[in-house]
């Protein structure tokens, strides 16, 4: 019979040992330092497996209604109710701060108030169904510009200089413009009058890059310095370069004007068979664009910022339908990028942008967004689908070194080699964010059921700042060739 000797001998070892264990105080200082150890193992644990991306709340807030207007200087001015009660606010990024503040008279709201400069800002005042505008200075002096402002969303635009305005005024079934420059008398009555729903278009007014020309419904040419007409342009969708004084516009073949069709209305675009470069203070022109037979411009060229690149769709118009099929990068010399688009229905298109320096392209169709890095031609796509149908235009910013993307449940960051990292997740819907200079801190507004929120998240800097490299080698003019 076979006899198991080794359980009584690991038994007895066991007793053993806790017999020799010291007795009273020394027992207890070694349990204690088993349970430190103990603890220190599973906190390391704990803490390798978190995920490095898990957020430190510096401060948040809620409100049962956010209304954004403005960020500037790492501080976003906001209009928010609480109990019922509304109030203009400036949350302070870099301090962390929150503090009710009547910012309205120093940066305006253009709602009811703009601003012009540091002399002066606009008013607008409704009463009885009439609207009227008001130009007040800084000692509280108040003119009457209008009493016939109309309805539309953009009644009025304002030069980035602050020194002269255009305004609409309604005369029957058709609203006429105004320029006006601060420290003359009267308004100039420009020449060309527009329907009212060019005053839905959020661009219906563009101030060129250098300020001495004004261009109405992406069209009509005026000087700022007398309301003179410079140029009716042969085409549509006159866009400006954010630098100087050349525009963009949509050409058609074979004639000088352009038909009716071809002409943009609230719910429409402009297209053409060309895309031309104008310069408005040397009058120099040349078309870099041509479209093929089947094929149109079908959308207003958009710059990147230095005014360097444009881009702009071609596709297929038939009946009421416009479908995209292309998107071209351009520098109007040597480099031509074409991006095709995959998508099976690609009918809305939508957040057409360019990076400074063109280092990356983004646009969305159909709820779809693709992210091109230019100088590898890598792309990735992302769901914006929700963004969109809440109108939030500002899910995507640039960076010299990579892209920031607001998700519905998280803040992504797409490095200049294409890697995503997810700096931020909640299992609210987010419906804005913004970024501290050092892009070290995010604020995001939360959607809560009743409500939304404002949090301020720290971020790990290290992981998402931008790089500062140029990342512009060569490697796209060999590409375009």
């Amino acid at each position: 019979m076979r006899q198991n000797h080794g359980i009584g001998e690991k038994i007895s070892e066991k007793w053993r040992i806790f017999t020799d264990l010291p007795a009273g105080r020394n027992r207890w200082l070694l349990f204690m330092g088993l349970a430190l150890v103990l603890v220190g193992f599973f906190w390391t644990v704990w803490y390798l497996g978190q995920d490095d991306s898990s957020p430190e709340v510096l401060k948040e807030a809620v409100f049962s209604k956010i209304v954004p207007y403005l960020f500037r200087n790492e501080r976003f001015y906001f209009w928010g109710e609480v109990n019922g009660q509304g109030d203009y606010y400036v949350f302070d990024l870099k301090k962390a701060r929150l503090r009710k503040e009547d910012w309205i008279r120093e940066y305006g709201d253009n709602e009811k108030v703009y601003r012009l400069n540091d002399r002066y800002t606009l008013d607008i005042q409704t009463r009885n169904g009439s609207r009227s505008l008001l130009l007040e200075d800084s000692s509280g002096n108040r003119k009457r510009v209008t009493d016939h402002l109309p309805q539309g969303k953009q009644p009025l635009s304002i030069a980035e200089s602050g020194e002269a305005f255009v305004y609409a005024e309604e005369a029957g079934g058709k609203v006429d413009l105004y320029l006006y420059r601060i420290g003359t008398k009267d308004p100039v009555a420009l020449s060309q009058s527009v329907s009212p729903d060019q005053l839905e278009r959020p661009r219906w007014v563009q101030w060129s890059g250098d300020g001495k020309y004004v261009l109405v419904s992406g069209r009509w040419v005026y000087r700022v310095k007398d309301g003179g007409l410079e140029r009716t342009l042969p085409g549509t969708g006159g866009t400006w370069s954010p630098q100087g004084d050349r525009l963009a516009y949509i050409g058609s073949e074979g004639k000088d004007k352009p038909s009716e069709e071809d002409f943009p209305t609230e719910r429409t675009s402009p297209r053409g068979k060309k895309v031309v470069l104008w310069n408005a203070g040397t009058g120099d022109e040349r078309v870099i664009f041509r479209a093929e037979s089947e094929q149109w411009v079908v959308r207003e060229v958009a710059w990147d910022p230095e005014g360097r690149y444009l881009a702009f769709p071609t596709g297929k118009q038939e009946k009421d339908e416009t479908t995209f099929e292309e998107i071209h990068v351009m520098d109007g010399k040597a480099f031509h990028y074409v991006e095709s688009e995959q998508n099976l229905m690609p009918t809305r298109l939508e957040n057409m942008l360019l990076s400074k320096g063109g280092n990356y392209l983004s646009y969305s169709v159909n709820g779809i967004l693709k992210l091109i890095n230019l100088n590898t031609q890598e792309s990735r796509v992302y769901d914006v689908y929700t963004q969109e149908e809440q109108d939030q235009t500002e899910y995507i910013r640039y960076d010299p070194g990579g892209v920031w993307l607001g998700q519905t449940h998280a803040i992504l960051y797409v490095a200049d080699n294409m890697e995503e990292k997810q700096v931020y997740r909640t299992p609210l819907q987010i419906t804005g964010f913004y970024l501290s200079s050092r892009r070290d801190k995010l604020l995001v507004i939360e959607e809560l059921t009743e409500g939304q929120k404002l949090r301020l998240i720290r971020l790990q800097s290290e992981k998402t700042s931008p790089s500062t490299k140029d990342t512009r080698d060569g490697s796209r003019e060999e590409a375009a060739e």
